[in-house]
């Protein structure tokens, strides 16, 4: 029932969320007054910024080769700073006024709602954001998909012009070939089918976009690819050419593979849509995906769990 209603006004969970939180904020800004609420205001503004700039200064070396690690440091130290930050400001106040008097006026009650209603925007802007940088990317389209997240992405979208680049230095969303991206060796994998599929119906999904013909899956293709995803997670490299100086064209031919032109991208990260998008910032990867003479492609991916999805794909005209 609930979902029924949900689906047939456009608004998610997340929105649900928004909307209960905003109920409260009123509600608490009534109680407490627009006096006291204006400073708690000032406290999380601060709180917020010092959240999400200081930890674009921080060195996030010592857990680069884990893309799960890496992609759960930025959300958890953002959330720590916050929450250090907001107690350490509310341990000030409460120094400075805990002599003074709390006004119990009617007036400063009902202009408490304002400002309680700003409060409430920006713990669910705070929030949103945080949500989106998480590994779970379900959770992260979920957000995406909210009209919460839609409502206020135009009033953060200044400051992301600033940040995203430098978030980018502290953790990247996947490796690419364009990096040295530190492996974990490891045994305990398995062959992921399903997203093998996923990624294919994305790569045509890009291709279509830009009036190129869709790519085909080819199962010789795919077992190239699959042997080298294994062969880096179980061995521990990221690189086209093995230990052994193998690179793609070789394990094309000795797999039989006849070809005029061929070419491979590798990604490795937590999750599939992040090494998507990884490829396609990454303007070689990226002309390797929409260059209209490939015509077949194989898709391997090794998924080492807490290690990170290995991906390698194989072009062939």
């Amino acid at each position: 029932m609930i979902a029924a209603f949900l689906l047939c006004i456009r608004m998610n969970y997340v929105d649900v969320y928004t909307i209960v939180l905003l109920i409260v904020a009123a509600y608490i800004g009534f109680r407490t007054g627009a006096a006291k609420l204006f400073s708690e205001i000032i406290k999380w503004i601060a709180s917020a910024a010092i959240a999400v700039l200081l930890p674009l200064y921080i060195n996030s070396n010592s857990i680069s080769g884990q893309p799960l690690l890496k992609d759960f440091y930025l959300p958890l130290c953002m959330f720590t700073l916050f929450l250090l930050t907001y107690l350490l400001l509310s341990f000030i106040q409460q120094l400075l006024t805990k002599n003074a008097g709390n006004s119990k006026h009617l007036t400063n009650r009902i202009a408490g709602i304002f400002p309680g209603l700003l409060l409430g925007v920006l713990v669910v802007t705070v929030s949103s954001r945080i949500a989106t940088l998480t590994a779970d990317s379900s959770v992260a389209d979920e957000v995406k998909s909210s009209f919460t997240y839609n409502a206020t992405a135009p009033y953060i979208s200044l400051t992301e012009n600033y940040i995203s680049p430098r978030i980018a230095n502290v953790t990247a969303g996947a490796e690419t070939t364009n990096s040295n991206a530190e492996v974990y060796a490891t045994a305990l994998f398995k062959h992921r089918p399903d997203l093998e599929y996923q990624m294919l119906q994305l790569l045509n999904k890009e291709r279509k976009q830009r009036g190129l013909s869709a790519l085909q899956a080819d199962e010789p293709l795919r077992k190239v690819a699959r042997q080298h995803s294994e062969d880096m997670l179980r061995r521990g490299y990221f690189s086209h050419v093995s230990p052994e100086g193998k690179d793609p064209f070789y394990r094309m031919k000795k797999a039989g593979i006849q070809y005029k032109l061929a070419g491979e991208n590798l990604a490795y990260a937590s999750t599939l849509s992040k090494a998507h998008t990884g490829l396609m910032h990454s303007k070689l990867h990226r002309e390797a995906i929409l260059n209209p003479k490939f015509k077949r492609v194989g898709i391997g991916i090794a998924d080492g769990g807490k290690n990170g999805l290995m991906i390698s794909q194989e072009f062939r005209d």
